[in-house]
Order: structure tokens, then sequence, then C-alpha cells
């Protein structure tokens, strides 16, 4: 297992398996090679509606539960992020942000930096990580740091292969799915 923890935010827990990049997330996940939690908050905005598959999806992930919430952390990064009046959805989105920041995870989320929503989330990423050293990564960002570490651990397993002169483990260039 690779040393990521990913948190996901509600809008990543990609029901019907649409987003390719989620996928590859998930298929890693399932594979013992990283981690992929979904905070309580995200599970219990999942479970509003009647989307069985979103809930199932979202039930599936290892729940994290946040013990306490942080008012004056709350506070800053909801100002920051949202403003003065926040619908519910921001609400939910500042909890997850502090889950994340609680565990010491990455949030992987579709929140903002977008023409239609500029700010939120993924706007505020540098921001988050500058004051809370959160790690906020759009999705496709997070394949790439994921393929990172798999061609980091892959290249230390051919060097200390070749010098120990041993043979490669099996997963050696296979964690991929070849989309390297």
């Amino acid at each position: 297992m690779l040393p990521l923890r990913f948190h996901i935010d509600t809008n990543c827990i990609n029901a019907k398996s649409k987003n390719e990049e989620m996928n590859l997330l998930e298929q890693w996940h399932k594979n013992k090679i990283i981690s992929i939690e979904c905070p309580t908050t995200a599970q219990t905005e999942a479970l509003k509606g009647h989307d069985t598959q979103r809930t199932d999806k979202a039930l599936s992930y290892v729940e994290n539960i946040s013990l306490s919430i942080n008012n004056t952390m709350y506070k800053e990064i909801s100002s920051k992020i949202f403003g003065d009046k926040l619908t519910e959805n921001q609400v939910n989105d500042v909890r997850v942000i502090i889950s994340a920041i609680e565990d010491n995870s990455i949030l992987v989320t579709l929140d903002g930096k977008s023409k239609k929503q500029p700010g939120g989330i993924l706007g505020n990423a540098k921001w988050l990580d500058q004051k809370f050293q959160l790690k906020v990564l759009h999705p496709k960002e997070a394949v790439a740091l994921v393929r990172k570490y798999l061609s980091k651990r892959d290249k230390s397993a051919l060097f200390h292969a070749k010098i120990d002169n041993s043979p490669l483990p099996n997963w050696v260039r296979n964690d991929d799915h070849g989309h390297r």
C-alpha cells in the first residue's frame, strides 16, 4: 500500500462509475494500493434522495467520523471559501474539509475552480494547503499523484532487484492498468 489516504467529497462518490479518474482511484483502493474514506457528512449527504446506487457506493467506503468540529476552524474556512451565508451543502462542504484536515488525508473533490464556480474548495486549495496543510485535488490530480508514487515505488523495486539479483515482485508495473 502506498502512503496515500484520500477522503472523497460527496460529488466524487461516482455511483454510476462515469468518472474515469474516480474509477481508477476506486480500483487502486479495491486493490489495497491506496486508502479511500468517505467522511460521515459525505455519506449522510449521499443517503438523501432515492438513489440506491449512490447510497450503496457511499456506504461501501470506510466511514471517517469527526468527533467534534473546531468552531474557530469552521468559521475561518466557511468565511474564506463561502462567505457569510452558507447553504446546507456549503455547511457540509466545510465539515468534509475539516474531517480531511483532522484525518491528515488528501481531499478529492469536484467542487469549484471552474467558470461556473470559480472559488469553491478547489479554488481555495492553495490557501487550505498553506493554512491547514490540507491537499485538495481534483480526481485527475489525485490519479497523477498516485501514478507518481507508483513510479517511484516501481523504480525502487527495480533498483533493489538488480542490486540483490532477486526476482521482481509481480506488482511492479502492474498496478496502473497499463496507463503509464
